[in-house]
């Protein structure tokens, strides 16, 4: 093609800018009809469509500015053909580039409208060559020439506008390379309609300046055009980045409402299923039991003690705790069966077994699993449940149901010795008692229910009066006078019996306060401390307070522990031990002989007293075996230097037996009976040199049963 000097940078250039932004908008164009669906893909389809038609008019007119000095002299037939350009290419456009599919094998799908395309933009060409005043003899080769060309770049851009939105076109590198793929073709429908012209083009030595002047009507349609496609390009990327930020906030609430549905049918804690999801599953399993007739069982596991432990070691430690229970469970429940946590340490596990042994024989692995110790700062921790077993239809027909009354089971279990209990209707009228006295016992401490009383203990053989035990009792407004056998166990599966402790504390320190103030100076009280109690982080500032607020020395309180209290955890339970006997506390194990017994332990515990056990106390005036260990025991306590009190003294045998094997202390009902605190010292005042002792469990008579109205006197 023969140019200007001054004109031949810029008409290549510009043009092939001008194909550039055109190609551009249009594959972004295109591209927001593919990022809708239905009906609203067809305006934007028709804009990329007008796009391609708007940048190939565009295109050929910036090449003819800058290529032809002037313009025609026919100014409105100038205008006409090249409306009638313009026209043509929207019109080829729109209709050759309408949504195809090749996988219909149709010809004119295929074939046909790219050759429309070349063919339509090669007439709107030759009618701006002729707008432009050249006189149009094509030679068979030039229209050959002309007409390959035109057809090959018809293909391209039909191909590319139809893959624009392919799933493999979402990289950046594709999309570029579409794009450039997309201006090229642009650019070759420009050349080759400018073939015929090729060699009539004759030099003209004019500026920018006086194309621009001489040709402004042309340069204002094709600022026009320019102006239409940069807006079609920003109108693209402004509802990009509007969908960007639309499917974002979209994905956002997606998320969101994603996971309140996981928090609404899920534990925040160990993931697994909550109340409501496992009552859905189990109404769905239940409704498939009733039409397959096939079994369905459920196991409602309740931790036994969690409160209390949760409480003694912390919250973070007791969801710990939990976490490791679920696991254990799930790593023994196949996985087509449902666990869920329905409550704060309740879980239940959904079966579809057929035998009892099967259940038992899964209830067992389970029950195994979550005795598994785990650590809890530098301490193992072991836990153990009750397990509730309750089958569809026998006991139930309904969610509510099944589940109501596999608690009633687990109830039953936990009162009792065994580990799991398969529901039976009788169970009914047990559980509903338990639930009313647990709701109850939990009234007690803030309605002041609770009291102690005093039981005697006495030198051998007949006194007189050597210390007093302090025996916790529930005064129940219904129930009457109730032992610690009725509550104290529910106390610590409910987590209350820390509570309840430090009120045993605090009362007790307040008594012997009493007591010194009427001149009572030798008085001593022990109290009894559970191994929830002992494993509570704050025992040691609660003693220490206790005795603060009262004014009482450390050293007029025994603090009575049980063999098993002392070795569940042997280091930790030595730590604190060493430190109540520190700072002045006297320590005492009680109930010895019915647990370790472990001699490499006993020597290093700060213990100043053993307890013999009632156990060995009940019969030793008939089996030489008891009497044998009685003595043993107190050979042991004389060798360590501890004091000896023997306890369940009932009959003038035992008591004469006690005497013979050199007990020096003696308690039991035989001596005397609990009794308020004004009652105790009625017979007189203690002698010097020994101690009273409190506990929360205290000495339990073979006389009432645990919901007797009274206590004996």
């Amino acid at each position: 093609m023969m140019l200007t000097d001054s004109c031949k940078g810029t008409t290549v250039l510009i043009p092939m800018l001008v194909a550039c932004l055109a190609a551009l908008a249009a594959v972004l164009v295109r591209s927001r009809a593919d990022a809708r669906d239905g009906v609203r893909q067809r305006p934007w389809r028709l804009a990329a469509n007008a796009m391609v038609g708007l940048g190939i008019w565009t295109t050929h007119r910036s090449a003819l500015l800058l290529s032809v000095p002037e313009a025609g002299h026919d100014l409105p037939q100038h205008v006409l053909l090249n409306s009638l350009a313009l026209l043509l290419c929207l019109l080829t456009a729109l209709l050759c580039l309408k949504p195809a599919r090749l996988r219909t094998g149709n010809w004119t799908t295929i074939y046909g409208r790219p050759l429309a395309l070349g063919l339509g933009v090669t007439a709107a060409h030759l009618l701006s060559l002729k707008a432009a005043g050249f006189r149009l003899d094509i030679t068979a080769y030039e229209g050959t020439v002309m007409l390959v060309i035109n057809l090959l770049a018809g293909f391209v851009i039909c191909g590319a506008l139809l893959h624009a939105g392919r799933s493999w076109m979402q990289s950046r590198a594709h999309e570029a390379g579409m794009i450039a793929l997309l201006a090229l073709a642009l650019d070759a429908l420009h050349y080759g309609s400018m073939i015929p012209v090729m060699a009539t083009l004759q030099p003209a030595p004019v500026s920018l300046h006086e194309v621009l002047a001489n040709q402004w009507l042309d340069a204002l349609a094709s600022f026009a055009a320019l102006a239409a496609l940069s807006g079609a390009l920003a109108g693209a990327t402004l509802d990009a980045r509007g969908q960007r930020r639309k499917s974002h906030l979209v994905d956002s609430l997606t998320a969101a409402n994603r996971e309140l549905n996981r928090l609404a049918y899920h534990d925040p804690l160990t993931h697994l299923p909550n109340h409501s999801l496992f009552e859905e599953k189990l109404r769905l399993a239940i409704e498939r039991a009733r039409r397959d007739a096939s079994p369905l069982i459920i196991l409602l596991i309740d931790l036994d003690g969690f409160k209390a432990i949760n409480k003694a070691f912390g919250h973070r430690q007791g969801d710990q705790l939990l976490i490791h229970v679920a696991e254990q469970i799930q790593s023994v429940v196949p996985q087509r069966h449902s666990l869920a946590r329905i409550g704060g340490d309740e879980f239940v596990v959904l079966l579809d077994l057929e035998s009892t042994g099967e259940v038992t024989h899964l209830g067992g692995h389970i029950l195994s699993a979550i005795s598994t110790p785990l650590q809890i700062e530098d301490h193992a921790v072991s836990l153990t449940a009750s397990m509730g077993i309750a089958q569809y239809p026998r006991d139930g027909a309904t969610p509510q149901a099944l589940i109501e009354h596999a608690t009633i089971a687990m109830y039953h279990a936990k009162s009792g010795e065994q580990a799991y209990a398969f529901f039976e209707p009788t169970m009914n009228a047990l559980a509903r008692e338990h639930l009313l006295l647990l709701n109850d016992l939990r009234q007690a401490l803030p309605r002041q229910q609770l009291v102690l009383h005093y039981q005697p203990i006495m030198w051998a053989p007949d006194g007189p009066l050597a210390a007093a035990e302090v025996l916790i009792r529930w005064q129940h407004p219904q129930r009457g006078l109730l032992l610690p056998e009725a509550f104290i166990a529910d106390a610590e599966r409910a987590g209350l019996i820390v509570d309840i402790g430090n009120w045993v504390i605090d009362a007790a320190c307040r008594q012997l306060r009493q007591w010194l103030d009427q001149g009572i100076s030798h008085m001593r009280l022990a109290i009894n401390v559970s191994a929830i109690q002992l494993h509570y982080d704050r025992l040691v500032e609660t003693l220490q307070t206790a005795v603060t607020r009262h004014g009482v020395e450390p050293s007029r309180l025994t603090l009575e522990f049980t063999e098993s209290v002392a070795m569940k955890d042997p280091e930790r339970s030595l730590a604190i031990l060493q430190r109540l006997h520190r700072l002045g506390f006297r320590i005492s194990l009680d109930d010895f002989g019915t647990g370790y017994s472990s001699l490499l332990y006993l020597k290093q515990l700060p213990a100043t007293e053993l307890k013999i056990d009632r156990s060995f106390v009940t019969e030793i005036d008939q089996r030489a075996h008891d009497r044998t260990i009685v003595s043993a025991i107190i050979a042991l306590a004389r060798q360590l230097q501890m004091e000896i009190v023997a306890e369940g003294v009932e009959t003038p045998a035992q008591k004469q037996w006690l005497c013979e094997l050199g007990c020096t202390f003696l308690q039991g009902y035989l001596l005397g009976a609990p009794v308020p605190a004004d009652q105790l010292l009625a017979g007189g005042q203690p002698p010097a040199g020994d101690a009273a002792r409190a506990s929360l469990n205290g000495d339990a008579p073979a006389l009432p049963a645990p919901h007797a109205a009274t206590t004996p006197e």
